[in-house]
């Protein structure tokens, strides 16, 4: 997915992938009942690219350009729990994942787990215990892995008959 042709280019707030609100049953963190219904909802083997950058972001809520307002490849906004967010590929954009930021105990539990991004991408809003992050790898100036070229040759639009 090109952040090139969206709102990313232009705008702060957001990203290639935008979640809100609560998946699979599980409710905000504030609720007495915090066992998931059912399993998590997946983002998976996504290949995200050039959404925007740093001049993009000034740009957007009055020019603040900061936090969590940067153009983002991977975004859980306000209440987004229980997702599952792996083997995603993430290059050219200035945060590859905004995920569980400080003090929004709203957010999460979310996984992201086994997802690749380069040197420009390596920005992350990820720091609470909910949201782990398992696996995750910088590509700083060497050859993406070999299964991250497979989700990058496999990525783009398919016919019904084409998905699995």
């Amino acid at each position: 997915m090109s952040c090139w042709l969206t709102q990313m280019q232009v705008l702060g707030d957001g990203g290639a992938i935008y979640t809100l609100g609560t998946q699979g049953g599980l409710p905000f963190s504030h609720i007495p009942n915090t066992s998931a219904v059912l399993a998590p909802s997946v983002q998976a083997r996504n290949f995200i690219h050039d959404c925007g950058n740093a001049s993009s972001a000034q740009q957007d809520h009055g020019g603040i350009g900061e936090g969590s307002h940067a153009p983002g490849a991977l975004y859980a906004d306000e209440g987004s729990t229980n997702w599952n967010i792996t083997h995603n590929v993430i290059q050219d954009a200035p945060v590859w994942l905004q995920g569980c930021r400080p003090g929004a105990s709203w957010i999460g539990p979310l996984w992201q787990n086994y997802n690749w991004f380069d040197a420009a991408s390596a920005a992350s809003i990820n720091v609470e215990a909910r949201c782990p992050l398992v696996g995750d790898e910088l590509i700083n100036g060497t050859a993406w892995p070999e299964d991250a070229v497979a989700v990058m040759q496999e990525a783009g639009p398919r016919s019904r008959t084409q998905q699995h």
